[in-house]
C-alpha cells in the first residue's frame, strides 16, 4: 500500500531516525502501527511514540514472516527489509488492527460475490439465448414442419439447416425426409396420370384388334368365299392382341423386379448370327430389304439369349413400322469400334448390335423420351395409329440395362435412325 512504498522509498527514515517523525505524520491511520528498524535491528522509531528498546532483535525473529502478512488475533503484521544502492539499510513493520482490514476484506469480498453474481446472471442470459436459438429455435422449426408434412402439405423447394449439433443434425435429416417424400409423391403422382394414360392406350389398342376380329367373324358368315382371307386376318390380329398381353405382363415383372434373366455363356459370333439372322424371310410381305454385317472378334457373352432376341426383335419391328416399301434396314453386330458412327458412345469390351433404318427419324427433342413406356405410347399412335402400343423399347431398355448394358439411339429427322445396344463381353481386346 501507500504506506509501505512510502517507508521504503525513503532511506533518510533509517539514516536519520529523526526525520521520521516529520515524514510519517498524517500518513499513518489510527488503526495502522508503524515500526522502523536499523540494520542492526535496533528500533529507531515508533509511531504510537512508545519508548523505543535499547535492545536489538534477534536475526531469526526479525527474518521470520519476512515478505509475508502474519495473523494475530488483534493484527496483521508485515515485515520487510529496506536497501538503498544495494546495500540493506534496516527493516520496517507495519501492524494493522483487524477490524479495519476485515471491513475492507469484506467489502472486497462483497465486490467480488457481487462481480459474479453479475457474471452469473450474464452467463444464465446467454445460455438462454443460445439454447433458444440453437435448441428451442430448430425443435419449434421441426415440429411446425412436421405438422405440415404430416397434413400432406411438403415443402416446395430444397431446404437446408446448417449446424454441427445434433439437433441441426435432426432438422437436417428431416428436411432430406421431406425432400425424398415431395420426390416420391410426385412420382406417385405421375405415375397415377401415366398408369390413367396406359389404361386409356391399351384398351384402344385392344377394342381395335377386337373390332377387328368381330366384323372379320361375322363376315365370314356372309362372304363364304372370303373365309380363309378373313380366318388369316383374324389370327393376325390375335397373335397381335397375344403379344401385347405379353409385352403388359413382361414390362409389369419387370418393373416390379420380379424377374430373372436365364444367363449362359454364348460364343460372341453365334450369338450376333442368331440375333440378325431370318428377318427379311419374315417381314418379306412388306417389301423391306435387309442387310446384315457380323463383325465379332473371338469372345465370350454372358447372357440370355431369349431376351436379347426380344429386343433384336423390337429395334427391327420399329424400324419396319417407320419404313416405307422398298427402305433397307442394316442390321450390324460388331466389337470394333471403327464400325460405329460417331455419336455412338465407345465402351470397351463391349458387343454392338445396330439396327439402321432411311425413316422418318426422331426429332432432337423427343430422344430423351424415346424410351419412355408412355411417351412413346403417344408418338407412335399419333404417326402411325393402331400399329403399336409402344412398350417395345421400354422393354428392351429394361432388358438391355438387366443384362449390364446400355441401349441409346443416333437420328436425324427425316432421314433415318440407328438404335443400338451393347452387352458387355469376355476375351476381347478390339477396342
Amino acid at each position: 500500500n501507500e504506506l509501505s512504498s512510502l517507508v521504503k522509498s525513503d532511506y533518510r527514515l533509517y539514516v536519520q531516525p529523526w526525520t521520521a517523525e516529520r515524514t510519517l505524520t498524517n500518513k499513518v491511520e489510527d488503526d495502522e502501527q508503524i515500526l522502523l528498524y536499523s540494520k542492526a535491528r535496533l528500533p529507531i522509531y515508533r509511531s504510537d511514540h512508545q519508548q523505543l528498546s535499547n535492545y536489538s532483535i534477534s536475526a531469526s525473529r526479525m527474518m521470520k514472516n519476512l515478505y509475508e502478512t502474519k495473523e494475530t488475533l488483534t493484527h496483521f503484521i508485515y515485515k520487510e527489509p529496506v536497501y538503498h544502492n544495494g546495500e540493506l539499510i534496516g527493516f520496517f513493520e507495519i501492524k494493522k488492527e483487524r477490524t479495519e482490514l476485515k471491513q475492507q476484506i469484506q467489502r472486497t469480498m462483497m465486490y467480488a460475490v457481487a462481480f459474479l453474481v453479475m457474471m452469473m446472471i450474464l452467463t444464465i442470459l446467454l445460455v438462454q439465448l443460445l439454447v433458444k436459438l440453437r435448441i428451442l429455435r430448430p425443435i419449434s422449426t421441426l415440429l411446425s414442419e412436421m405438422k405440415k408434412v404430416g397434413d400432406g402439405d411438403y415443402l416446395e423447394h430444397e431446404q437446408t439447416y446448417r449446424g454441427l449439433d445434433e439437433i441441426s443434425q435432426l432438422l437436417q435429416g428431416f428436411y432430406e425426409m421431406n425432400d425424398a417424400l415431395r420426390a416420391a409423391n410426385e412420382k406417385e403422382a405421375q405415375m397415377q396420370v401415366m398408369r390413367q394414360r396406359l389404361i386409356a392406350s391399351i384398351s384402344h389398342d385392344l377394342r381395335t384388334p377386337l373390332t377387328s376380329i368381330k366384323a372379320y367373324a361375322e363376315g365370314m358368315k356372309d362372304h363364304v368365299d372370303k373365309q380363309e382371307d378373313y380366318r388369316d386376318i383374324i389370327v393376325r390380329k390375335a397373335h397381335y392382341m397375344e403379344k401385347l398381353i405379353n409385352d403388359l405382363l413382361l414390362f409389369s415383372r419387370l418393373e416390379s423386379n420380379d424377374f430373372q434373366l436365364h444367363c449362359t455363356s454364348v460364343d460372341g459370333e453365334e450369338l450376333a448370327e442368331l440375333l440378325l439372322d431370318g428377318y427379311e424371310q419374315v417381314h418379306e410381305q412388306r417389301s423391306i430389304r435387309f442387310q446384315s454385317c457380323i463383325d465379332v472378334d473371338e469372345c465370350e457373352v454372358h447372357c440370355d439369349v431369349d431376351r436379347l432376341l426380344q429386343v433384336m426383335d423390337n429395334l427391327v419391328s420399329n424400324a419396319i413400322r417407320f419404313s416405307n416399301e422398298g427402305d433397307l434396314v442394316e442390321l450390324i453386330a460388331t466389337t470394333n469400334s471403327k464400325r460405329l458412327d460417331e455419336g455412338i458412345p465407345r465402351v470397351e469390351n463391349h458387343l454392338y448390335f445396330l439396327v439402321e433404318d432411311s425413316g422418318i427419324g426422331i426429332r432432337e427433342e423427343e430422344k430423351e423420351h424415346i424410351f419412355s413406356l408412355f411417351y412413346q405410347v403417344d408418338v407412335a399412335r399419333q404417326k402411325h395409329r393402331g400399329t403399336g402400343a409402344g412398350l417395345g423399347l421400354a422393354i428392351s431398355k429394361n432388358l438391355v440395362e438387366k443384362h449390364g448394358g446400355f441401349i441409346g439411339v443416333k437420328s436425324e429427322y427425316g432421314k433415318g435412325s440407328i438404335f443400338y445396344f451393347a452387352i458387355p463381353i469376355k476375351n476381347n481386346k478390339s477396342f
